[in-house]
């Protein structure tokens, strides 16, 4: 790593460190920002299915609500009336605790836009064609989308569907014994009785601005033509849901990484103000698997540098963090920026892409529907060079960002993706920062 770089990743663990100490202090005064009442997060030693959460439910009334085996993390429902500081502390204060934390409200970055516009800007934005000389895609290739699901039925988005070969759908029985149940395009992290498919259109827009399939004749076309994308489903109509959905999401797609499913991108178009261990681990484990995470810098306009937003803002070198640009290549009005701690840019104002049910496409903004095209990039190196590392492949991104003035002093690259370039540096060796 060079020394400017090295020093880009300390000022960003210091970011980091610096809102979770900040954090910690507001809930030791008992004003746990961005926390869901009654909720709490704890990782057990050694063995977070033995006696200890036994012993520690019995003790607080807390009865279990979700389950990552593979990370340790449980995501504990509190008795009625009990207080959230009080039991946190007291759980905390175990013997046989990890880490113990509130389960924090993330939101998704976007917001609907002009439904006139009807030019695709962002692909040549980032000179996809130029990339797609080398390469469209591989079926070979998983991107997993973190979100609200997506529209199983947009024909755009059907022949690019991950489909659970081990999984039978709708019976009701989780076939492959991977612990979910019907997933054949993916993992609903809610109980049963929520439908698994997308409510609101923000999971299919994410995924066709990835993988909608490509020189078909019809709607539009992804960054990656051909790919296989993966439903992660953790909000549902209401625009908000906790961190614990989110490693629930990481701790499946581990377990298919771990049974050999070539999942190598997660898409995350999603945020919030606090900083969440458990969060962080499941990045970084995913990372240390062969997975690289894109995550959207946040809709607030503010400097994340002193303003951070999470998972875009963790200390974890297997995120990319992703600001929005618009169709001049200037900074979106709406988007967050930061020299330390936003990593590029991509198109992310009045993008069209597949939206839900009745093959329906929409105009949408946000840096939401920024990290796809990054994320659309990466799967397509991958694609062309299956050997890569999440490290290469992130090196190879940073570095062909397309200098700009407007965003100089305001992400690490001081530019915008572009995929031609990145392309370019994979076909002819060149990893070099």
């Amino acid at each position: 790593m060079r020394p400017d770089n090295l020093w880009c990743h300390l000022s960003r663990t210091s970011v980091y460190l610096a809102a979770m100490l900040l954090f910690q202090s507001n809930a030791l005064a008992g004003t746990p920002r961005g926390a869901i009442p009654g909720q709490i997060l704890v990782k057990f030693r050694p063995d977070p299915a033995g006696p200890g959460l036994q012993a520690a439910r019995d003790l607080s009334g807390a009865r279990l609500q979700a389950d990552a085996p593979l990370l340790g993390w449980q995501l504990l429902g509190l008795a009625p009336g009990s207080d959230l500081e009080t039991e946190l502390a007291r759980f905390k204060a175990r013997a046989d605790v990890e880490f113990a934390e509130p389960n924090y409200r993330i939101e998704r970055f976007s917001t609907p836009n002009d439904p006139r516009l009807s030019e695709l800007w962002g692909l040549q934005a980032i000179r996809a064609s130029q990339a797609w000389q080398h390469s469209t895609g591989s079926s070979q290739v998983v991107v997993a989308v973190i979100d609200g699901g997506i529209d199983a039925s947009q024909a755009d988005l059907v022949p690019n569907l991950w489909v659970n070969p081990g999984e039978i759908a709708g019976n009701g029985i989780d076939d492959d014994l991977n612990g979910a149940t019907d997933d054949v395009h993916g993992l609903n992290t809610f109980p049963p009785g929520v439908p698994s498919t997308d409510d609101d259109g923000h999971g299919s827009h994410v995924a066709g601005i990835i993988g909608a399939t490509g020189n078909n004749g019809i709607g539009t076309a992804g960054v990656c033509w051909n790919v296989r994308l993966l439903a992660i489903k953790i909000f549902t109509t209401d625009d908000g849901t906790g961190t614990a959905g989110a490693v629930r999401g990481y701790d499946y797609l581990l377990e298919l990484r771990r049974r050999g499913v070539n999942i190598r991108v997660v898409n995350n178009s999603w945020g919030g103000p606090v900083p969440s261990l458990a969060l962080r681990e499941a990045i970084c484990r995913a990372e240390a698997a062969g997975i690289l995470s894109i995550c959207a810098a946040g809709n607030r306009a503010v400097d994340t540098d002193y303003q951070p937003a999470f998972p875009a803002g963790l200390d974890c070198d297997g995120i990319l963090s992703v600001a929005a640009s618009r169709p001049d290549d200037g900074r979106a009005s709406f988007s967050n920026f930061g020299n330390r701690t936003v990593d590029l840019a991509a198109p992310g104002e009045r993008i069209l892409s597949t939206y839900r049910r009745d093959g329906r496409y929409e105009f949408l903004s946000g840096t939401s529907m920024a990290a796809p095209f990054v994320s659309g990039v990466a799967a397509l190196l991958w694609s062309h060079s299956s050997q890569l590392t999440p490290s290469q492949v992130k090196t190879v991104i940073l570095a062909s960002a397309r200098p700009h003035p407007a965003w100089a002093g305001h992400t690490l690259t001081g530019g915008i993706l572009d995929a031609g370039e990145a392309m370019a540096r994979v076909v002819t060796g060149n990893f070099n920062p």
